[in-house]
């Protein structure tokens, strides 16, 4: 539970971001003394188990899983968020995770986005959009495309991400619909996060949104 929580406030939970926009929450990283002062409870090992899934007493706004999402995509760096592209880009912490630690997440990330994985809108994911260098990795060739032009222009991009499902309120409340990810996965241009709140599973629900927004900034 220390560790689990150690880890948390170093990529930053619990804590606002610094971007240059007023009314940003903290959120919350629970721990056994939040617990014993708040909800006057023991910390017991089913609330590690929530906790460590991101459910519980956990609580983080869109912004700071954007956050964390960029640490994997950044190779290990925490970076303040920014508004305008002239802001100058601002390191909070530096190498935060081992290498070998973020290329395990990445592929467990990798294979979320896969025909196997659980977001089934991201399969196989392509795009319309020539100008896109193949470099079979990041970006890769349709082998099944057709001989026609605008087949041939058709490109796969890798994509990792991982989708989350948010139960809150009661029984027959819909969970918060999640998903954050980032792409080309082995180099990185763009992170997206998306919430769709009481809407239902996020493969099904907030997948279909990121889908839409990798699709316009890949195809321009």
């Amino acid at each position: 539970m220390d560790r689990l929580f150690e880890i948390a406030v170093k990529m930053g939970l619990g804590a606002k971001t610094g971007i240059d926009l007023g009314g940003e929450q903290a959120g919350l990283v629970p721990t056994k003394k939040w617990k014993a002062d708040t909800l006057k409870e023991n910390w017991y090992l089913g609330d590690t188990y929530h906790y460590g899934i991101g459910q519980g007493y956990l609580l983080t706004t869109p912004l700071q899983v954007n956050e964390w999402t960029s640490i994997i995509a950044s190779g290990g760096d925490l970076n303040e968020p920014h508004l305008l592209k002239s802001k100058e880009q601002t390191a909070k912490s530096k190498e935060i995770l081992s290498k070998k630690t973020i290329n395990l997440i990445r592929q467990g990330m990798i294979e979320s986005c896969s025909t196997g994985g659980v977001a089934w809108p991201l399969f196989d994911f392509k795009v319309n959009n020539p100008k896109l260098k193949i470099d079979g990795k990041n970006i890769m060739e349709v082998k099944e495309a057709s001989s026609s032009a605008k087949a041939q222009d058709l490109r796969k991009v890798a994509v990792a991400c991982k989708t989350g499902t948010a139960q809150h309120g009661g029984e027959e409340t819909k969970p918060h619909a999640w998903i954050t990810l980032f792409a080309p996965a082995y180099n990185p241009e763009i992170v997206v996060t998306v919430l769709k709140e009481e809407s239902g599973e996020g493969s099904n629900e907030a997948a279909p949104i990121a889908k839409k927004i990798l699709e316009k900034y890949f195809s321009r």
